[in-house]
């Protein structure tokens, strides 16, 4: 033990810090390959990880512009969910008064089972109006929380600071509230982009031409596991991915750096 803790570290920082997590990723692909080897479907219901891996390089053709048309609807909500975010954020800090009503508002929408919801988008809106649709509602949420917050945080010094100077309102909204709320904003948004990628491809579940969802029903009414598989590997992926983005751009602005330590 003491020589395996000495090994360890030795070890760069960097490198003992994905260690752990690398260590669980592999136990949980050993245990997964060796269940599906002994679970009943001969492979029908739960295909190996190298089934999975093969089936994703031999399908890629097909997966790949699936995965743009989700992708791009998700981006769509996304943006649609921050500017209305945006926009009741402002409402609350402005107005006081409405900032608690807002909120449980809010609240009660996002509860709302998405599952619930997506069939009546298909009534009212045309494709691909219900994937944008869901995406949004998944982000509004989450994003006017963070927004709230950081616009609404006390900054005493620079409260001073304005009083000495004279500074007027609006300049002090710009300059200081804007930039500190940019922290909770990219903490929501860890969390909004998985969430509108999730929710679009959740609607493509219920409808549609094309998309991540709609190829991952067709696969699994072909009794096509390893390509259901696949596609989840690949949004899982995606979801990482974007959650890496957001920390790469936390490290890159001064005042939000203290996110990453």
């Amino acid at each position: 033990m003491t020589t395996l803790v000495s090994t360890l570290g030795g070890l760069p920082r960097r490198l003992r810090d994905h260690l752990p997590g690398t260590l669980v990723v592999l136990a949980f692909l050993l245990l997964w390959q060796w269940y599906a080897g002994i679970a009943a479907g001969g492979g029908l219901l739960l295909p190996t990880p190298i089934e999975v891996l093969a089936t994703l390089a031999e399908d890629w053709n097909i997966i790949a512009p699936a995965l743009g048309v989700t992708l791009g609807s998700a981006a769509q909500g996304l943006a649609w969910g921050v500017a209305v975010a945006f926009a009741f954020a402002l409402i609350a800090v402005a107005l006081p008064i409405l900032r608690r009503p807002l909120t449980r508002q809010l609240t009660i929408v996002f509860c709302l089972p998405l599952a619930a919801i997506a069939p009546l988008l298909f009534l009212v809106l045309d494709l691909p109006g219900p994937h944008i649709a869901l995406a949004a509602i998944s982000v509004v949420f989450p994003v006017y929380i963070a927004l709230v917050q950081g616009l609404t945080a006390r900054h005493r010094e620079w409260e001073d600071l304005r009083a000495v100077l004279g500074g007027g309102r609006p300049m002090y909204f710009l300059r200081v509230q804007i930039p500190s709320g940019t922290r909770e904003l990219l903490v929501a948004a860890r969390i909004a982009i998985p969430t509108a990628i999730l929710g679009t491809t959740l609607a493509e579940y219920f409808g549609g031409a094309r998309g991540v969802g709609v190829l991952m029903i067709n696969s699994l009414a072909q009794l096509n596991a390893p390509r259901a598989y696949a596609l989840g590997v690949v949004i899982t992926l995606v979801c990482a991915a974007s959650f890496l983005a957001i920390e790469l751009i936390t490290r890159l602005l001064p005042w939000t750096e203290e996110l990453t330590r």
